[in-house]
């Protein structure tokens, strides 16, 4: 009875039936920082992260809800909503705040 728990435990935790509309089974951790070099050589950690550009920002955001949306078992076309609405409106908040 015990193997059996363990079993479908194992298999009801494995990511390896679920994917996004992407075809991600996982979210992307983000890259290490590159390490700078100033005047005198030495290297240092930048003060703060680099600028973003929006586009990047609101597609990161996008396929994020996205992801959120696959996680809580909505299907390819409403990933693909969720995912064209809030880079829309992402993209709308950026053009009214950069100036």
């Amino acid at each position: 009875m015990r193997y059996i728990l363990i079993a479908a435990l194992a298999i009801g935790l494995s990511s390896c039936g679920s994917s996004d509309f992407f075809g991600d089974s996982s979210p992307s951790s983000p890259a290490p920082a590159p390490q700078m070099a100033n005047a005198t050589g030495s290297t240092e950690q930048p003060v703060g992260p680099p600028p973003v550009a929006p586009d990047v920002h609101c597609t990161s955001l996008a396929k994020q809800r996205a992801i959120d949306s696959a996680y809580e078992g909505e299907d390819p076309d409403t990933q693909r909503a969720v995912f064209d609405r809030s880079y829309s409106d992402c993209m709308a908040w950026e053009a009214r705040h950069r100036s």
